[in-house]
């Protein structure tokens, strides 16, 4: 999961973000009609994608990641998702944004992946 805090309004950012997309402004991602992400990398499209959580924290939100039903997740996966994104959004909005964390692992109740036993150690 990546955590973002903005230095403003979460909901403008995160308009700005899909804006852009929709302009094909940025071209390493592509957004589909549930406004979740996926690169455009044929190492890795659509093995996962990256969901906005919009359970806002103050001026904070959370990006997701969804594990593909075709591909189980792994490390590869999990760090290109996560980092290709968080480069996109140190490009392109680094003055909308305050501070960018990534978790190191899945996190329950926000990323989205098939839970089973030592799936951390798997991932």
């Amino acid at each position: 999961m990546i955590t973002v805090e903005t230095r403003n309004n979460p909901q403008f950012l995160i308009d700005k973000l899909i804006a852009f997309l929709n302009e094909k402004s940025i071209d390493t991602w592509e957004i589909d009609d549930e406004d979740d992400f996926t690169l455009c990398s044929e190492t890795y499209r659509f093995k996962a994608w990256m969901t906005i959580d919009k359970r806002f924290k103050n001026k904070a939100f959370n990006i997701c990641i969804i594990e593909s039903k075709k591909y189980p997740m792994t490390k590869s996966i999990y760090a290109a998702y996560h980092c290709k994104f968080a480069e996109v959004l140190l490009e392109y909005f680094d003055t909308d944004i305050k501070r960018i964390e990534i978790s190191s692992l899945l996190v329950d109740g926000y990323d989205k992946f098939k839970k089973v036993a030592n799936h951390a150690e798997e991932i």
